[in-house]
Order: structure tokens, then C-alpha cells, then sequence
């Protein structure tokens, strides 16, 4: 049986497995828009907590700005090709 997640169910899966605790709420928003524009309309996933956590970290805007310093590094470009930064 798959039921629809909706933006409030995925926030409250993060939380109630004490795995939201690295992320804002807004992070968690937008974390929620990315995963739902990047699925298919016929395609159904599982909710996956852990792979959630493991895909993602959010980061503070100091800290993307240390980031771009060594932009010129090979894993920083490929890392960029995969990010979604929201302001």
C-alpha cells in the first residue's frame, strides 16, 4: 500500500525518527521540493528517512562562501553539478 507524502508528512517522518535534527524547517521544505520535482509523475518510491539524511546537508551561507574559495577543486565542481542551494 504507497500513500501520498505530502510536504507536513515529511517533515513529521524526519522529526518523529530523530533524523530532522540537522536541518531547519525551510531546509526540510526545500529538501522536499527538490526530491518531489525530480519524480515522475507515474513513479512511486518509498519514503526512505535514512537516505534522505545521507543525500542531503544544509549548510549555512558563511559556509558556502568557504565552499566557493576552492571552487576550483575537482570534487567541489562536481559537488555543485548535484547541489540545491536556496537563500
Amino acid at each position: 500500500m504507497f500513500m501520498k507524502v505530502t510536504e507536513e508528512l515529511f517533515v513529521k517522518e524526519l522529526r518523529e525518527y530523530k533524523r530532522a535534527e540537522h536541518f531547519t524547517h525551510e531546509g526540510l521544505v526545500a529538501i522536499f521540493n527538490h526530491i518531489t520535482l525530480c519524480e515522475e509523475d507515474d513513479v512511486q518510491s518509498d519514503l526512505d528517512i535514512v537516505g534522505v539524511c545521507c543525500s542531503y546537508v544544509e549548510v549555512r551561507h558563511e559556509e558556502v562562501e568557504q565552499m566557493e574559495m576552492y571552487s576550483h577543486c575537482k570534487v567541489i565542481a562536481e559537488l555543485g553539478d548535484s547541489t540545491v542551494f536556496k537563500q
